[in-house]
């Protein structure tokens, strides 16, 4: 990179955002919710036609459960899913699952998306925010780090558009 009027310290946002997302908590909470996003690789399909994590804060899985029978034998299975999960994720991100029974079966039914109608969104980002998170991600050259990056700050700007 040439030289500029700031010197020869200048970096590429490439090189510097790892470290300011990693402060930021953002990548903690990507790895977080990779435990989501892999769960029925995980876990295999009969534990994932009857559990469906549903949120991870803090380091807890949160998962929601088809019925109480279910909840039981999982919370004695918790101790092995949760090794499963850091193991697939080769880190230990995940401190604890709680299960819960399914409040509805909507997490578990097929959904016709024929029959969706789509309210609109009353938390759109602004033309300006999408444009700032594109232009920063596109420096990311990790295509599954950068999928993650998108969603987080664009989660992050509707909070923040919520708040004022």
């Amino acid at each position: 990179m040439g030289k500029s009027r700031f010197g020869n310290n200048m970096k590429k946002i490439g090189e510097i955002l790892p470290s300011i997302l990693s402060r930021m908590g953002v990548i903690k909470g990507i790895e977080q919710g990779k435990a989501v996003v892999f769960w029925e690789n995980i876990v295999g399909n009969d534990i994932a036609r009857h559990a469906k994590p549903f949120k991870v804060k803090k380091g807890i899985l949160y998962v929601e459960v088809t019925s109480s029978v279910w909840v039981h034998e999982l919370q004695m299975m918790e101790p092995e899913i949760r090794n499963r999960i850091n193991k697939y994720l080769e880190k230990n991100i995940i401190n604890k699952i709680r299960f819960y029974p399914a409040r509805s079966s909507r997490l578990f039914k097929k959904i016709d998306t024929k029959e969706i109608k789509i309210a609109p969104k009353v938390n759109k980002l602004s033309e300006n925010q999408k444009k700032e998170i594109d232009k920063i991600s596109s420096q990311i050259p990790d295509e599954d780090l950068k999928e993650h990056f998108e969603k987080a700050m664009e989660s992050q700007a509707k909070r923040e558009n919520t708040d004022k």
